[in-house]
């Protein structure tokens, strides 16, 4: 039996919880977003230094409340990845992004833990809609969005390379309004023990 987490969480729902990314995450993150498993999907492929991850890690920690990154666990602790929210305060939008390890993709964790974000961008923030942008050839994080009530709006043709050839970037919206009655209904199947 794992021994559950007792640190800070920002939210918390069946299987993942939510809280600030901390210095010892650095490391994972520096692993994953220079993995060419995982950067193959990410908007930006160069390789980054530990030091680059540092000074993200330093930049995110200064408090600007419209560059949100919150780190991805299980309930026992283990980090599973990061998800960020971009906030355009005169629009009230905001824009997501997600990097998970390889050993944490596919089981539904990145659908829990964005319906969780989005609860914090709509019900905390009032934001009126969120966007995702997406790599065409990305179709986990596609039908992701979709279920998290995501709707594909646009096609950038030919707007990132990749593995030698231009890729389209797919992006994808939803709006509060929308968004408000699956969450209702994501809301009314949680266990009682759910901290939103």
């Amino acid at each position: 039996m794992t021994t559950p987490y007792d640190g800070v969480i920002c939210r918390k729902g069946p299987r993942v919880l939510l809280r600030p990314v901390e210095q010892e995450d650095v490391s994972h993150v520096h692993r994953w977003i220079n993995d060419p498993r995982i950067n193959r999907f990410v908007l930006s492929t160069y390789p980054l230094t530990y030091l680059a991850e540092e000074r993200w890690f330093d930049e995110m920690t200064k408090g600007d409340d419209t560059k949100i990154t919150v780190a991805v666990c299980t309930h026992d602790g283990t980090l599973m990845g990061t998800m960020s929210l971009q906030i355009d305060l005169a629009k009230q939008a905001g824009t997501t992004g997600a990097l998970f390890g390889t050993a944490f993709q596919g089981q539904g964790f990145g659908t829990e833990a964005k319906m969780l974000l989005l609860d914090y961008a709509f019900n905390w923030r009032g934001l009126r809609k969120v966007t995702s942008k997406i790599l065409a050839t990305n179709g986990r994080s596609q039908r992701y969005a979709g279920k998290c009530g995501h709707r594909h709006v646009a096609t950038i043709p030919q707007e990132h390379f990749r593995e030698g050839r231009w890729i389209d970037e797919e992006v994808y919206v939803v709006f509060r309004e929308e968004w408000i009655p699956l969450w209702e209904a994501y809301r009314s199947a949680l266990p009682e023990d759910v901290i939103l």
